[in-house]
């Protein structure tokens, strides 16, 4: 049965971009005359495989490690004259590696080059804390990640900088990789 509310809950949150679509999902806040800011109230959503490396504890199959984050809020700053976005978010994040699992709760910061009148490239780093987990998990994590989009949908990859675990296995950083909805 949670098998099926946390699928339920994820086809739910991967179909919220199309929803906003047609809503007014941002309020623009004071701007100067070579920027804008605005309040967006739907941000990225990502989805994809996790694996931990540099780490000696026994490495289950990627197909059964995964990560699942979602920004719900968060402020964006872009460039009037030049192709350059800023965003500063929160971030809602589940990692699972068979058994161990974790919830972080966090703050990433983005900087979006604009090409192609609807594509984006990315880099950001995050930091995020661990409100819930299993096994040994650190209780802060700071991760840098990269990505491409194009009208909302792309790929990703993520880095964990700071080591997964605080057991005598290794550090274990983790490494993420999947899609990446709503940029």
């Amino acid at each position: 049965m949670n098998r099926f509310l946390v699928m339920a809950a994820a086809l739910l949150l991967a179909a919220a971009p199309l929803w906003a679509t047609s809503a007014k999902d941002s309020l623009t806040l004071a701007s100067s005359r070579r920027m804008d800011a605005t309040v967006r109230a739907v941000l990225p959503m990502q989805f994809g495989a996790s694996t931990v490396i540099n780490s000696d504890a026994p490495v289950t199959p990627l197909y059964r490690n995964f990560l699942f984050s979602i920004e719900p809020f968060g402020v964006r700053w872009s460039s009037r004259g030049l192709p350059f976005d800023a965003n500063v978010g929160t971030r809602l994040s589940f990692l699972n590696f068979g058994k161990d699992h974790a919830y972080y709760v966090g703050v990433p910061v983005r900087a979006t080059l604009r090409f192609a009148r609807r594509g984006r490239i990315y880099a950001s780093a995050a930091g995020e804390y661990l409100i819930h987990g299993t096994m040994h998990n650190m209780p802060w994590r700071c991760s840098v990640e990269s990505g491409i989009s194009y009208g909302g949908y792309g790929i990703f990859a993520s880095y964990g900088i700071t080591p997964h675990f605080t057991t005598a296995t290794g550090p274990g950083n983790t490494l993420s990789f999947g899609l990446i909805i709503g940029l």
